[in-house]
């Protein structure tokens, strides 16, 4: 058994044409869904800058456990013990601090100063040759490539292939380069694009995409002659087009220090961990990230509807290399493990280092912030979580601040095991 993970830090499914965009060029993304079950409703699990690190690395819930808890890898100690190679190729920018990180038996760390992303990109996939090469004896192998995410900064070449959008924008791409120039001498060249026109952001994310999705063909095509499994996902999704009339033309963005929101007006306001920031925090464009796996388990092709979570991926490799996970994870592999049933969980729960709180169900997107405020959005009809049918709707709040507590409740107890919802939030799907 082989298997390949590659993510992403921010990587929205709003950019990828396999998630319905029809103007960005995203054709090995495209690609690799027409070879995988492509899940629609994967969610992160805690939503700040890497934050979804330790649950696919621990398979556990990080909230409302202390940070001390987010470093117990059992799983791959379980992986050492049974022979299992891991490698873990990683850009600077998209590894948390080091002792979050699982013991891989080998870790190469792309540095990022005075780099670009294109640059760090082609270093990470020169030496997935190289360690490819050194793994070829090895008769299981798990490699782990984490790369960073979307910041506005694509390179020249890429500029280029949006040359039609940039003069409907009277703008030509040697503008847009030194614009990406000023970008990159940011700390944070997020909060810069931020301050621009909403458009010109919009298409520098197009063409960054589009430089993502060559880096990801040339990896795939590394591993052409292995077949390993693939599985592709992110931390975090993002919201960087303009939406509906009656809607923000920007949603937040997570920061390290609050958040930063770009109004209709073109104003800007600073959001530190307060009320104000859920909305931000935990509305579905941030929440909702790709996820795509290739391997021979999965339906090539598909589209799943089911409801997953980052913190299932570790589960779900565990399955695939066939190590019992389920005593020590909080997820539930997507693949099952071997038997003709899986279980299927009927909601996502989702928080934020401010102490927000949300649950993403079939019906409603429900957001429990820290202050005890409720924001309460019909799903699927609200796409951008505009209308809060929180006052129209009490019973249901009230189901679902029970179903939220008690899930907290049963994490500081131990590990969630789902028996605190009823069987109707539980969906048992053939494989």
């Amino acid at each position: 058994m082989k298997a390949v993970v590659i993510t992403f830090d921010r990587l929205p499914t709003a950019v990828l044409g396999c998630y319905g965009n029809d103007w960005i060029e995203t054709p090995n993304f495209d690609g690799l869904a027409t070879e995988s079950t492509l899940y629609e409703r994967c969610y992160a699990e805690l939503v700040w800058n890497g934050a979804s690190q330790p649950s696919w690395w621990t398979g556990r819930y990080c909230f409302p456990k202390p940070q001390a808890d987010w470093s117990r890898f059992e799983v791959f100690e379980q992986f050492r013990s049974a022979g299992i190679r891991t490698c873990c190729i990683a850009d600077a920018d998209a590894i948390p601090d080091p002792e979050l990180m699982p013991p891989f038996d080998e870790l190469h760390v792309i540095e990022s100063a005075d780099k670009s992303i294109r640059q760090r990109m082609d270093e990470v996939t020169a030496l997935v040759g190289k360690r490819l090469d050194a793994l070829s004896d090895d008769a299981s192998w798990l490699m782990w490539l984490a790369f960073p995410g979307l910041s506005g900064t694509p390179h020249r070449e890429f500029l280029q292939v949006y040359a039609e959008e940039f003069e409907d924008l009277e703008m030509s791409p040697d503008d847009a380069a030194e614009i990406v120039a000023e970008l990159q001498r940011l700390p944070d060249p997020l909060h810069g694009l931020w301050e621009l026109d909403s458009h010109v952001a919009d298409v520098l994310i197009a063409a960054e995409t589009s430089q993502f999705d060559v880096a990801l063909g040339r990896i795939l095509a590394k591993f052409r002659g292995a077949n390993p499994t693939v599985i592709v996902t992110a931390a975090v999704g993002g919201r960087f087009f303009e939406v509906d009339a009656d809607g923000p033309d920007r949603i937040a963005e997570p920061s390290s220090d609050g958040l930063v929101q770009s109004t209709p007006s073109g104003d800007e306001t600073r959001l530190h961990q307060a009320a104000d920031a859920t909305y931000g925090r935990l509305c579905d464009q941030l929440t909702h990230v790709p996820c795509l796996i290739r391997a021979s388990k999965a339906s090539r092709g598909t589209r799943d509807q089911t409801i997953v979570q980052s913190v299932d991926l570790l589960p779900t490799l565990a399955s695939l290399f066939e190590i019992p996970a389920t005593i020590t994870c909080d997820g539930m592999s997507w693949l099952g493990s071997g038997t003709d049933e899986v279980v299927r969980r009927g909601m996502a729960v989702i928080g934020d280092q401010a102490g927000n709180r949300a649950v993403r169900n079939d019906e409603y997107l429900f957001v429990s912030s820290a202050n005890e405020s409720i924001q309460l959005y019909v799903k699927p009809d609200d796409v951008w979580d505009i209308h809060d049918e929180s006052e129209q709707a009490p019973d249901d709040v009230q189901r679902l601040k029970e179903r939220l507590t008690a899930f907290e409740q049963s994490l500081l107890g131990g590990l969630w095991r789902g028996d605190v919802f009823d069987e109707s939030h539980v969906e048992r799907r053939q494989i």
